[in-house]
């Protein structure tokens, strides 16, 4: 399958959620499944959005220190659009979307509506029943 492992984004737990995906996404490759990690705000390169050319492994160590929320903003022009460049397209080409993101956007619904409002297939915890794909 192709996946697309959503992490990060624009919450004082990117850099976790980071980590988590980074892990996520190299256990999904490990099970023979092609899987992008793509860290939510920052998005992705229209070169690198192929599932075919899939080469290393994630790694995202946690900081002692909280991410600068404002500083990354700053850093991107002061977008505040929680969704980066070509995710959605991105998504759109995936199998499932699996979900690894913590805080704000990523707890609230809201990405999930996204995804619905396009389409999109994606993961969601259940407890005891698994994970379900929507």
């Amino acid at each position: 399958m192709n996946i697309v492992v959503l992490a990060g984004g624009l919450s004082m737990e990117r850099d976790v959620s980071l980590a988590s995906g980074s892990l996520i996404a190299n256990a999904l490759r490990d099970c023979g499944h092609n899987a992008i990690l793509v860290d939510l705000y920052y998005g992705i390169e229209k070169e690198k959005m192929n599932f075919s050319s899939l080469e290393g492994r994630y790694e995202h160590k946690i900081p002692e220190i909280a991410p600068d929320l404002d500083a990354i903003i700053a850093s991107n022009g002061g977008r505040k659009n929680p969704v980066g460049e070509n995710v959605i397209e991105l998504c759109k080409l995936a199998d499932v979307v699996f979900l690894a993101l913590h805080g704000s956007m990523g707890e609230n619904g809201q990405l999930q509506a996204t995804l619905d409002n396009f389409g999109i297939k994606y993961t969601a915890d259940c407890y005891f029943k698994g994970t379900i794909i929507y």
